[in-house]
């Protein structure tokens, strides 16, 4: 609602939420956060989470693109070191439990989200979430 200054994010955005980047283009997701910026919004209504307003807005931004940020690195420095998804899981937790892991669903969403920046910095198209691979992945990552 533009004359309104809301912005209605989605999961673009997430207010003190861990993003589920499942099936994300999580470089792309990156690049979109600056364009959701220029919309000056003094309201965001986030894909989960509590509705944030004011200097809010700016930091639910801010906080999704930190997140994802230190999630693909963290995953691309363990691929780089040929690491496997399981150790890369373990590298990603060590690195994003400090400061997000209080977020509501973030212990849920990490083996998804470890799971699809490996795929992505790794050359692989999305996959699509079945529960199959949904009990798979958490039987091979969480323990």
């Amino acid at each position: 609602l533009p004359a309104q200054k809301v912005l209605f994010a989605g999961d673009l955005v997430e207010s003190n939420t861990a993003p589920s980047c499942g099936e994300a283009y999580i470089q792309d997701w990156l690049k979109t956060l600056s364009a959701v910026r220029n919309f000056h919004a003094e309201t965001l209504v986030p894909g989960r989470g509590p509705v944030v307003e004011g200097v809010g807005v700016k930091s639910a931004i801010d906080d999704t693109q930190r997140y994802l940020t230190l999630l693909r690195d963290t995953v691309r420095s363990a691929i780089q070191r040929d690491a496997s998804i399981s150790d890369t899981y373990r590298y990603v937790e060590a690195a994003l439990s400090p400061q997000f892991g209080g977020w509501y669903i973030f212990k849920h969403v990490l083996p998804f989200n470890v799971q699809r920046a490996y795929d992505e910095l790794s050359g692989a198209r999305p996959r699509i979430w079945t529960e199959v691979r949904d009990n798979k992945l958490w039987q091979s990552l969480v323990r």
